[in-house]
């Protein structure tokens, strides 16, 4: 069941999830995207941990940040308030997707003593990848985003390629564009801030062991920034797997294993 928060400006939906012992494990999902979309890799951390989970400010069921500024270190100190908010006063393993592998990294640099491992799927280091330097740079996109609705299926099904996107899920994506068209803001305002750089260098100062994951036909974030991330941590590993940017949705029999198995270790 979901808990909300005020934190930092924001109203913030949280779930936790009971799992097999009292360890934590943080996820943090991409740009955009919400808690629900780690529905499928659930089971192979709760045999190991209990789950927590939230809507990064702007997105889901989560309010905006009150003033509309966003930073990837204002997105890891949300991380450990969230931790805060629930009582965790001990380190977690954090799994983050895309730009929520950029956060995890921000934690582990910024709060080691909060964080015991740290999994990135779909995270790659600079230069960033294109859809964020066209974020970054097109003057007034966030202003003309709001008519781009159309060309969101588009980009979910590059995001999922080369498999196919699961039935419904582009339709439930606009449609969910649709009643809240700030998303787009909130995008734009996470592009802005030039987060591959920043975790790159962040990534330098990470003590903790980190798994980097990436689908070897990733369109959005190629293969390639992935190994460099990995080979920057100094505790890196790098496992490539089948599948594109979504392949922890399209394929959670491929990334769960991987993730029991991290966990189990």
């Amino acid at each position: 069941m979901a808990a909300f928060f005020e934190l930092d400006s924001a109203r913030v939906c949280v779930v936790a999830i009971d799992g097999a012992s009292a360890r934590r494990v943080l996820l943090l999902h991409g740009n955009p995207s919400h808690l629900g979309h780690f529905q499928g890799i659930v089971p192979a951390v709760c045999r190991h941990a209990g789950v927590i989970a939230y809507d990064h400010p702007g997105y889901g069921r989560s309010s905006a940040f009150g003033d509309g500024e966003v930073t990837l270190e204002r997105s890891a100190r949300l991380g450990v308030a969230v931790l805060d908010a629930l009582g965790v006063d001990h380190p977690v393993d954090v799994i983050g997707h895309s730009h929520g592998g950029m956060v995890a990294i921000a934690m582990a640099a910024l709060t080691p003593e909060r964080v015991r491992s740290i999994v990135v799927m779909g995270t790659g280091a600079a230069p960033a990848p294109v859809g964020y330097r066209l974020l970054r740079t097109l003057p007034g996109v966030a202003a003309v985003g709001r008519r781009l609705t159309a060309l969101t299926g588009v980009a979910v099904r590059c995001s999922f390629a080369p498999d196919a996107p699961p039935a419904g899920f582009v339709a439930r994506q606009i449609e969910e564009l649709r009643a809240r068209p700030e998303v787009l803001d909130a995008m734009v305002q996470l592009a802005r801030d030039d987060p591959g750089a920043k975790a790159t260098a962040y990534a330098r100062r990470v003590e903790v062991p980190a798994l980097v994951v990436h689908g070897a036909h990733d369109m959005l974030v190629a293969a390639r920034h992935g190994r460099r991330l990995a080979a920057i941590v100094r505790h890196g590993r790098f496992v490539h797997v089948t599948g594109g940017h979504m392949v922890h949705i399209a394929h959670p029999e491929r990334v769960g294993p991987l993730l029991d198995a991290w966990l189990a270790g």
